[in-house]
């Protein structure tokens, strides 16, 4: 039978009952909802207590953390977001328990729990189950078995579920002489369960138990025992769901979950359309609509030459942020005199885009601030070029004689270069590292990235990984991008511009960080090689990338526009390191240091790029970190 109740009355040893626990959800305080910064994606439990001794335990595992403040009357619980019930334990007290039905991310709940006051007349009365952690009911309270509980006396509904075994109703009468009651609980057996979910793919948990992924069609399935389960489907992108779920014996239990899209959307709208957009520090296209998960983003909108904006946005599920932004221009002012005043000039920015044109001696004018190449030139002087920095809110002044051009041998490198001595062949570093090297007209550069740890007299290069302590470095330092070492040998080291200019040297023996000087001679051969012409107004971008890159996606980003390597050079996406300490561009962009300081901490670099086949020069905070190629002397 599947009932068995035995009536007796309890002995006076048996009569030493545990107490009770009031739980009781309560109101948050007036003192503010807390923060919890180290558990963003989790919830919490403030709970107060005149009890400085309660343990907690969840029958889902999901307790995260849990802090004490005997001092405050209160118990602090990290809890992870899904349905469980919390067991609370406390010397002298019964096992209390309570549900905490699926909170959020952030969430925190309050609860008091304190001693249940007795009363009169409360009848001592044990109810001895079989098998254990059988759930008993009475009156649809949750109530121990197998222990002296404290019960009124008069009519009693009992219901008890165990899963696996067949659930148990019954109506019993609770007093002085009727006390105690022994049940057993008949087995069954399992059954079918099937789970359909809409997307397919997503991953199914029973009771915190992992069963695999929904298949193409959305089903998965498995045998239980009948009884209550808690079930959590999840998938990458969408909102998790949990439900309660009833498996019956002989029943078609076949339970259906619908997922939705757990997303928001940002339009942007930004001016200058070629600013840098970074949300969360990286770089995101604001030509399109941009999906994110729902939550805070920091985003940040700079350019050379207009003022940063940056703004917290906080993105909700299935809403879309439309937002617009417009730098402001900084600018400065610029005069000019040159002799003779029929001279032309030019001015052009980094982009080889003509900003201003005219002749004459004395100009004033208002320009954006940033980096700018100046063109003077008239027929029978030489031509006058140089780099002018425009600063926010001050003026620059500049004067230019030019002179008298004499008849010199060309600039361009000439037919019947000579063969280099010894280039081609493998160069060694302090660090035993192997590098090929190429000649490019009369010159033998590295077609590598540099990967010493040391300087050339054997010294130790220090390998700084803090972003804290980066940013502060006025000395040489190196590292690995994302400090992997992975990227060693593919892309090589990344060193800021101190390492390259330090007395010590950075290079082999007999080797050198090229100057400008040796950039320029590399970009004139590349040029004349190819039936190219340089376009001297707009020197510091180069219709050469391509023929510079790595061709192919392996290493490159797609498109990898242009790349053919006619040059040898081999230059690949090594990323950078800024003067903060983040790392970004990996595969999409290559960075290699000149010699050249510009101006205060602002030093030279060449840089490509997987977008097209543009060699481009511009300055950089000398705290950065690049790759090095090294030329022979």
């Amino acid at each position: 039978s599947s009932l068995i109740l035995l009536v007796c009355g309890l002995s006076m040893a048996q009569t030493n009952e545990l107490r009770r626990l009031s739980i009781i959800p309560v109101s948050p305080p007036s003192e503010g909802i807390p923060v919890f910064r180290d558990y963003p994606d989790k919830a919490a439990l403030i709970i107060y207590s005149s009890l400085s001794n309660l343990a907690f335990d969840s029958n889902m595992g999901g307790i995260v953390d849990q802090r004490s403040e005997t001092a405050r009357g209160r118990y602090i619980l990290i809890i992870e977001p899904f349905t469980q019930i919390m067991q609370v334990n406390a010397p002298g007290f019964m096992t209390g328990r309570f549900r905490v039905a699926a909170p959020q991310a952030r969430d925190v709940l309050y609860f008091e729990i304190n001693p249940k006051e007795q009363k009169e007349n409360l009848i001592p009365v044990i109810f001895n189950v079989q098998p254990d952690n059988t759930r008993l009911y009475v009156d649809d309270q949750l109530t121990e078995i197998n222990r002296i509980v404290q019960l009124e006396p008069g009519l009693k509904k009992i219901r008890l579920e165990r899963e696996g075994f067949r659930a148990l109703k019954d109506t019993l009468l609770v007093s002085p002489q009727n006390n105690q009651f022994s049940y057993q609980l008949e087995e069954v057996d399992i059954a079918r369960v099937k789970i359909k979910t809409r997307p397919p793919g997503a991953l199914v948990r029973i009771d915190g138990i992992n069963e695999g992924a929904t298949d193409r069609s959305g089903l998965i399935g498995f045998f239980r025992m009948p009884g209550h389960y808690l079930v959590e489907v999840s998938l990458n992108g969408y909102v998790s769901k949990q439900r309660v779920i009833e498996v019956r014996e002989d029943h078609l239990n076949s339970f259906h979950f619908e997922l939705e899209r757990n997303a928001g959307f940002m339009e942007l709208s930004v001016k200058p359309e070629d600013a840098l957009v970074l949300i969360n520090r990286r770089e995101y296209d604001s030509s399109r609509i941009l999906e994110l998960s729902p939550g805070l983003y920091r985003l940040e909108v700079t350019r050379e030459g207009y003022d940063d904006h940056r703004e917290d946005i906080r993105i909700l599920r299935n809403q879309t942020v439309q937002h617009t932004i417009v730098l402001n221009r900084q600018k400065g002012g610029f005069r000019f005199s040159v002799a003779p005043t029929t001279a032309k000039v030019v001015l052009a920015d980094t982009s080889g885009r003509e900003i201003k044109r005219w002749t004459g001696l004395n100009e004033f004018f208002e320009v954006g601030t940033g980096r700018y190449h100046l063109t003077v030139q008239e027929q029978g002087y030489e031509k006058h070029t140089e780099w002018v920095r425009i600063a926010k809110d001050s003026m620059i002044e500049i004067r230019v004689e030019l002179k008298t051009k004499r008849i010199e041998e060309s600039d361009w490198v000439q037919e019947g270069t000579p063969v280099i001595s010894g280039c081609g062949a493998d160069l060694l570093d302090i660090d035993g590292n192997s590098y090929e090297t190429i000649q490019i007209g009369n010159q033998c550069w590295m077609a590598e990235n540099l990967r010493t740890g040391r300087y050339r007299n054997g010294e130790r290069i220090p390998n700084v990984t803090s972003s804290r302590r980066w940013r502060l470095l006025s000395a040489g330092a190196w590292v690995h991008y994302q400090n992997d070492s992975k990227h060693d040998t593919t892309y090589g080291r990344l060193y800021n511009w101190y390492a390259l200019s330090d007395s010590r040297g950075l290079c082999p023996p007999g080797w050198r960080v090229p100057s400008n000087s040796d950039w320029a001679v590399l970009i004139n051969y590349i040029h004349r090689a190819s039936g190219t012409v340089v376009n001297r107004s707009a020197s510091s971008s180069y219709a050469i990338g391509g023929m510079m890159k790595e061709p192919g996606i392996q290493l490159w980003k797609s498109p990898n526009s242009g790349a053919s390597n006619k040059s040898g050079f081999s230059g690949l996406p090594g990323g950078y390191r800024d003067d903060t300490g983040s790392f970004s561009n990996l595969g999409n962009m290559g960075y290699w240091w000149s010699s050249n300081r510009i101006l205060g901490s602002t030093a030279s670099m060449y840089t490509l790029s997987y977008r097209n086949g543009v060699l481009n020069s511009y300055g950089i905070n000398t705290r950065s970190g690049l790759s090095v190629r090294c030329i022979r002397d």
